[in-house]
């Protein structure tokens, strides 16, 4: 039996050695005439790139003593496929989860103030930043607005959440 086996593992083991090992390898033999037919051939080169790139968004600003700005960038050098951008969506705030009027609030919760970003311009679910490698990044401008006035003193803050994704055109 162990001779049966090392028999058929040897037929085998030359079978693959003989068998072609490429389906898409071009043969060139020669003609009738002795030359090489086809007369020429080529093969592919590859080399695949995975995209690469770091978006920063900013921890926070303080706008007790004014409008402050803050920018989400690109890395410099980052690789997308050809026609692709990051977009960045404000999905929400921790109190603001609609439209442009934001509020921020103390640690109780029992003291409130407003704020707006671009002058009003940005709402939740806005694209905030369409970045590339020719545009790497873009500036918001964060602003105290008198909508809804503190009722106490102290730190009144609100988290902001951002949505990352690729776009291709």
């Amino acid at each position: 039996m162990k001779k049966l086996i090392s028999g058929i593992s040897a037929l085998l083991t030359a079978a693959m050695l003989i068998a072609p090992t490429s389906a898409f390898a071009t043969e060139v033999l020669p003609d009738i005439n002795g030359n090489p037919t086809p007369a020429s051939a080529g093969f592919e080169v590859t080399y695949d790139v995975d995209p690469s790139y770091t978006v920063t968004i900013p921890a926070g600003v303080d706008i007790t003593t004014g409008d402050k700005t803050a920018s989400i960038t690109l890395n410099e050098g980052a690789l997308l496929a050809e026609g692709a951008k990051i977009e960045v969506v404000l999905d929400k705030g921790a109190y603001t989860t609609t439209g442009n009027a934001f509020t921020a609030k103390t640690a109780s919760g029992n003291s409130s103030a407003s704020y707006q970003i671009n002058g009003g311009d940005v709402k939740v679910g806005d694209v905030v930043a369409s970045l590339d490698k020719d545009t790497l990044s873009a500036a918001l401008t964060f602003s105290r607005t008198t909508t809804i006035a503190p009722t106490y003193a102290g730190t009144h803050s609100e988290v902001l959440t951002f949505k990352v994704s690729v776009k291709t055109s």
